[in-house]
């Protein structure tokens, strides 16, 4: 499960359903799969804006830090992490998930490749 941060007076959140979950699941699904491809910096502005947008979803960002740092823009993706980080210990107490720590680590060690597949990883 993904953390999930959503205001009732966001506009954004208060349309959302379970439809709407879907669709986020979705929304997410299609730039990972054009990452794994090597499409990471034609959607690098789009993630950003997702990634800032209501409800908080560390997927979005586990997709924004490979894209930043496959772009050469590593400190982008740090920048990106601690941003995803403070607004979860904000608006929920809680520390990002084990997916999104490990992306954080394997960036700050200059993995060559700080991320394999794009695929989830559930939490402990």
């Amino acid at each position: 499960m993904y953390a999930i941060s959503c205001r009732s007076t966001s506009p954004g959140c208060a349309a959302l359903s379970a439809t709407g979950w879907n669709w986020l699941t979705v929304l997410e699904a299609r730039p990972a799969g054009e990452i794994e491809l090597g499409r990471s910096f034609e959607y690098v502005h789009e993630l950003v804006r997702l990634v800032a947008a209501p409800p908080l979803r560390e997927r979005l960002a586990e997709l924004l830090m490979p894209a930043l740092y496959r772009t050469g823009r590593p400190t982008d993706a740090l920048v990106a992490y601690e941003g995803v980080r403070q607004r979860l210990a904000e608006a929920v107490g809680a520390d990002s998930g084990p997916a999104l720590r490990s992306l954080h680590t394997r960036t700050l060690r200059q993995d060559p490749e700080p991320l394999g597949p794009l695929t989830a990883v559930p939490a402990g």
